[in-house]
């Protein structure tokens, strides 16, 4: 085993290393260095138990070189999943990765959204910043929200990025309208007359993935935009939650969702808010955000063990209520690049190295 080094887990190289990521990683393995940790990447396929050893890259001397290298004892899973073919390799590498007493990784991930939301559901303050949310069972389903409702949200339990997700509505001509985007993020708006037609259409779109049906929140600015908030909290270099730092994503115009592989815009939060509420309800929003900042991460820990980061999205809606929409265990950080303190953007990645460090030499004995 290599004491001395941090390998980060990716489902694909050649998409990790794509002009899109491939900065996020050369800075990882920069900062790396300066604490004297090799960081190294690489593919779900490249691990070879049976000689204790894998195939990565790291990045020196401006260039990635192509090495072989004792398996990490930590190990930073920043896995996405794009197929079946992949998710099979991903849970066996997990399994061999749980069972090896030598190796473990800088943080456990999270569960899907229901059993995260199912966990939640009970907690004192965190219940009543959630939206409500049931299981997707069947179109019957669909009916009882309908006509409860009258509108609401699927989300695919598993997904991100703002793909598969639907926005369901019943007008007053009692016709039924879809608005969101596919699995392939392309833009969806369609309307039926008859109800059949929409539970069938539905039934097709889902097929056999897990959904959620979740309340709808009006979440948008004065001027009809829809916009969250991505918080980003990390373990720090003494093993300790940080509250990293905060931003406002917004959507295109009439998009469903404010995610930035939609096509958003990214705002600092204090303006955006005192524009949007006014001084005295920022204030007010601002605390109840550090509230479940604040809270979140010991609470998902209970449950899911060790974490090493959390992306937190939150909603807020015209009356300036903060909402809980999502915890995800894998954030991503490039909405930070869009903002003027770059000091925020060097923090999210020096982080996760800090708390490396600490687990390396305060934990593992490295």
């Amino acid at each position: 085993m290599n004491f001395n080094s941090l390998g980060i887990m990716v489902s694909d190289l050649n998409t990790a290393l794509s002009d899109g990521s491939q900065n996020f990683y050369k800075r990882l393995c920069v900062f790396g260095l300066k604490l004297k940790i090799t960081v190294l990447i690489f593919a779900l396929h490249q691990i070879q138990w049976e000689k204790n050893q894998l195939t990565g890259v790291v990045y020196k001397n401006k260039k990635w070189i192509t090495k072989t290298f004792p398996i990490p004892t930590l190990i930073y899973d920043r896995c996405f999943i794009d197929s079946q073919e992949q998710f099979l390799l991903y849970r066996k590498q997990l399994l061999m990765i749980k069972n090896n007493k030598k190796v473990q990784f800088l943080g456990n991930r999270l569960m899907d959204k229901w059993s995260v939301y199912d966990v939640l559901k009970s907690k004192p303050y965190i219940k009543n910043v959630l939206p409500k949310t049931e299981l997707y069972k069947n179109t019957g389903t669909i009916k009882q929200w309908l006509d409860s409702q009258n509108e609401f949200i699927l989300k695919p339990i598993n997904g991100s990025h703002g793909k598969a997700i639907l926005h369901i509505k019943k007008n007053n001509h009692n016709d039924y309208v879809i608005r969101g985007r596919d699995k392939n993020n392309v833009p969806l708006d369609v309307t039926y007359e008859k109800y059949t037609s929409l539970a069938n259409s539905i039934q097709q779109f889902i097929q056999k993935r897990k959904y959620v049906i979740q309340q709808y929140l009006q979440l948008k600015t004065k001027s009809d935009t829809s916009f969250d908030i991505r918080a980003l909290v990390q373990k720090n270099g003494s093993g300790h939650w940080q509250f990293t730092g905060m931003a406002v994503r917004c959507g295109q115009p009439g998009s469903l969702t404010s995610n930035l592989h939609g096509g958003g815009f990214v705002r600092e939060v204090r303006p955006f808010l005192i524009n949007e509420f006014g001084e005295t309800k920022t204030v007010q929003i601002m605390n109840s955000i550090h509230k479940i900042v604040e809270q979140l991460p010991a609470v998902l820990e209970t449950h899911f063990g060790r974490l090493s980061e959390l992306g937190i999205d939150l909603g807020v809606d015209s009356l300036a209520k903060v909402w809980l929409l999502e915890a995800n265990s894998k954030p991503g950080r490039s909405i930070f690049n869009h903002l003027k303190d770059k000091n925020l953007k060097n923090r999210s990645i020096q982080l996760p190295i800090y708390y490396a460090n600490y687990l390396l030499y305060r934990q593992l004995g490295g």
